[in-house]
């Protein structure tokens, strides 16, 4: 579970597939409630008394491609975010992720702005604005060298002796701009088909460099993409 106050916490709900009065549809999984729990010192676990659905995503549950998107996007937040930790902006754009998409048509430009956004809140948004060796701006057409694990871009002039994908201007801008934006703003704002294809593969890498591993739920969109999972 993921909360404003408490951050990312784990428990248990004695008699949670019997009772439904206490439970209902709030354990179901990518569910918004309101919960009640109990907490002891010194114990990892909470005790989840009862709980009800605030909102409960419909067609996020029908899509296959939807709910896989959702479980990507709580994925990286366990990634990013230890337990116990409280975070409200946090708990506000995975909220704005399950609700937009729930309205949105093109989950997959969702995910970059969420990807983008969630890296900036965790601290450690690529170094977008300069090349880290001659400091030129990253303004017009021009290609960039991402390094991956630095964080950092190289500009054409500097970036022979350096290792890594190349990205188009029109993505390090949407790089930039994405965490500047709030809500409203981030609904706004659209991206090429390009771009988000681009930066796939670029944010999806630089994610996974800082929390360690692979996320089974990136694996089971790519192959929903890919034609290989039906459902």
């Amino acid at each position: 579970m993921f909360t404003p106050e408490y951050g990312r916490i784990r428990g248990i709900a004695r008699g949670g597939s019997r009772s439904r009065k206490r439970f209902g549809a709030g354990l179901d999984p990518l569910t918004h409630i309101q919960m009640h729990f109990r907490s002891w010192e010194n114990r990892d676990l909470v005790r989840l008394e009862f709980c009800e659905p605030i909102e409960t995503f419909t067609l996020l549950r029908n899509e296959v491609l939807r709910f896989g998107m959702g479980f990507y996007f709580a994925e990286i937040i366990g990634g990013l975010f230890p337990e116990r930790e409280a975070n409200p902006e946090v708990f506000e754009l995975l909220l704005w992720g399950l609700q937009r998409l729930e309205l949105c048509d093109d989950p997959h430009g969702l995910a970059r702005k969420f990807e983008i956004k969630v890296i900036s809140m965790a601290g450690y948004h690529p170094q977008s604005g300069a090349c880290r060796v001659c400091g030129k701006g990253t303004g017009g057409k021009t290609n960039f060298r991402f390094l991956l694990e630095a964080g950092e871009i190289i500009c054409p002039d500097c970036y022979n002796d350096f290792p890594g994908p190349t990205i188009t201007g029109e993505s390090v801008a949407i790089l930039n701009r994405v965490p500047t934006l709030g809500w409203e703003g981030l609904n706004r704002l659209r991206i090429s088909p390009r771009v988000i294809e681009e930066l796939d593969g670029v944010i999806s890498d630089y994610i996974r460099y800082h929390t360690g591993g692979k996320f089974r739920s990136k694996t089971f969109i790519e192959s929903i993409r890919h034609g290989g999972t039906r459902a």
